[in-house]
């Protein structure tokens, strides 16, 4: 789970969780049980799908480890076995047991498991003269071990390849179902905003995202000259919050390609205003949501 992913899961649940303490306010809101119907169930999809995510990627780590340990086990044996087929101009042998580990290591999964068995039996059937190798029953344990080990691992992620799929499909689709609940949520709170100031207030800091790893780019804009629709360079743009949005206006200029962007922005509305002379100054309302980047493109006339 990313970052962004992680981040508004814990906003979902925290805002899930406040509503829950005013039932007097919320139950006076129209419409407001079957949008939140919609997030509780949001979000217990979303906690179950990382639950199973985490599941699967120890599962994956796992597997890593059986490998290694196949391959460090089977690795000596070929070498050995090698040797053996070497001095005793055994071709047939040696044909089927000269891999490095770095080879091994390359093999496919489905691949690796099969080429270590053939090299076990046949350890197991010239155990005998290969005592002086210093290869023993307990070495032809041992492989055996590690490879029926990875075997029941690569099925287990076999049978899991689906799920692994669906699991990324269907954290999407809570995400999805997520954003629009409370964009409808949103609207709905925004019933009581005068009659609840500080319910509403509070709700606002819930629906925040909780800060992430590093400052995101939240706004890009670019200015293009109406006639012909090359890049304005050098024009003044002013980001201002809205009502509601914290945070202080913000000047800028566009550069040579006409591109300029914001960063770290408060979630929120905001007005910007884009003006150079000879051209009219144009404005435009922006809404910023953590993780996402809103990206805007102003067409600027001739004055």
């Amino acid at each position: 789970m990313s970052d962004y992913d992680e981040r508004f899961r814990e906003m979902s649940v925290n805002g899930e969780n406040y509503l829950v303490e005013y039932p007097s306010i919320t139950s006076a809101i129209p419409g407001f049980d079957t949008t939140f119907a919609l997030i509780h169930g949001g979000n217990a999809g979303h906690s179950a799908n990382k639950i199973a995510q985490e599941a699967l990627d120890s599962g994956q780590s796992t597997l890593s480890k059986l490998k290694a340990v196949l391959v460090n086990t089977t690795g000596p044996i070929c070498r050995k076995m090698a040797a053996f087929a070497t001095n005793t101009g055994n071709s047939a042998i040696l044909e089927k047991v000269n891999y490095s580990e770095s080879y091994l290591n390359r093999l496919p999964i489905n691949e690796l498991p099969i080429k270590c068995q053939v090299i076990h039996d046949l350890l197991a059937s010239n155990m005998d003269s290969l005592a002086k190798y210093v290869l023993t029953v307990d070495n032809a344990k041992a492989q055996q071990e590690a490879i029926d080990n990875f075997r029941s691992a690569v099925m287990g992620k076999s049978i899991n390849k689906v799920t692994s799929a669906q699991l990324g499909t269907e954290k999407n689709k809570y995400q999805k179902q997520l954003k629009t609940s409370w964009k409808k949520m949103d609207i709905l709170v925004d019933i009581v905003k005068e009659t609840q100031p500080e319910f509403y207030a509070g709700y606002l800091e819930v629906r925040k995202l909780p800060s992430g790893k590093g400052q995101t780019l939240s706004v890009k804009v670019k200015a293009i000259d109406a006639a012909t629709r090359r890049p304005v360079a050098h024009a003044t743009l002013t980001l201002a919050p809205d009502n509601g949005t914290t945070g202080n206006p913000v000047a800028k200029r566009t550069a040579e390609k006409g591109g300029s962007n914001f960063a770290g922005l408060a979630d929120g509305t905001y007005t910007l205003t884009l003006s150079k002379p000879g051209y009219k100054s144009q404005t435009v309302k922006l809404s910023v949501v953590s993780g996402e980047m809103a990206s805007v493109t102003i067409v600027l006339e001739k004055a």
